[in-house]
């Protein structure tokens, strides 16, 4: 039995050694180079002006294209791990779960519900607060954009990703630790393999800031994406252990992405509190409601 344990703990870290090296080898350069031509890569901020200038050359629609695989880093990882420790078997069964569709309707009404309360906490705290600006026209003109997002969405981040957080790392946490502990050890791996993008960003962002404030400033963005990665990880469980399917999953991380967008389109650095904490809002309300035998355990 301790020889077993040792193998599953041996695949989990092989699986997340590729992950990382995967994706943080196909985003850092693509990341330098775009910046240092001023170029813009396809994320969900960029989509719109994307869609209408399009790549400037080959060498933009390189980059772009190779900072787009970077997210399937957690899926081939979770492919190879699997196969080394189960087999083919192993691979089938994992690809069922992920592509399994066919579940109770309820379950996407759920998912879509949990997904929209999300985005609209921070929302509405930024009109309340006065961050926000709402702008019907700016609204409209992204909700033409919400479905060629959500597409986009599923087919990387969704399939890039969840196929391995869900589909791989939470069971194979799940089988030698505590069921919270592993949803807590998923969300904090979740998000360091994130962390690279992140001080990226915040580099890319805060170019007045140096020495012991540009620290601060990253270390405090890092430790906001845990905490939200970590709260976001007990719901993507309740709905897997709910459903069975890890398809579910992938549908709540596209919308998750998606509707934020189409919302609020770039998050105000003063909102950045409130969406990291977000999350844990609706998991502190699923388990007044559902009880913890429940949530986020599935029924």
């Amino acid at each position: 039995m301790p020889e077993q344990k040792n193998e599953k703990k041996r695949t989990i870290w092989i699986y997340l050694s590729l992950a990382c090296i995967f994706t943080w080898i196909l985003w850092l350069p693509p990341l330098i180079l775009a910046r240092q031509n001023n170029l813009l890569l396809p994320t969900i901020n960029n989509f719109e002006l994307l869609v209408q200038d399009g790549f400037s050359s080959s060498f933009h629609l390189t980059i772009s294209i190779l900072f787009s695989l970077a997210v399937y880093g957690p899926f081939i990882a979770a492919f190879i791990a699997i196969r080394i420790d189960q087999g083919k078997q192993g691979v089938s069964g994992w690809l069922k779960r992920v592509f399994m569709w066919k579940i109770q309707p309820k379950w996407y009404l759920v998912c879509s519900s949990v997904a929209l309360l999300i985005a609209i906490i921070p929302f509405l705290t930024g009109i309340i607060s006065g961050t926000i600006i709402f702008s019907s026209h700016q609204f409209f003109d992204m909700l033409i954009f919400f479905f060629p997002i959500f597409v986009m969405q599923i087919l990387t981040s969704g399939l890039g990703e969840e196929p391995g957080w869900r589909g791989f790392l939470l069971p194979a946490f799940q089988k030698f630790m505590e069921k919270e502990t592993a949803i807590w050890m998923v969300g904090i791996a979740w998000a360091v393999w994130h962390f690279p993008f992140t001080i990226f960003e915040v580099l890319s962002n805060t170019g007045n800031l140096s020495g012991p404030f540009l620290a601060i400033t990253i270390l405090s963005s890092l430790a906001g994406q845990t905490i939200s990665l970590v709260g976001m990880a007990f719901l993507y469980t309740w709905l897997v252990s709910s459903t069975g399917s890890v398809f579910l999953a992938v549908i709540f991380h596209a919308l998750t992405n998606t509707l934020p967008a189409v919302l609020i389109g770039q998050i105000p650095p003063a909102l950045n509190f409130i969406t990291g904490f977000s999350p844990w809002v609706i998991v502190f309300i699923l388990q007044r409601i559902l009880g913890k035998e429940k949530f986020p355990y599935g029924s």
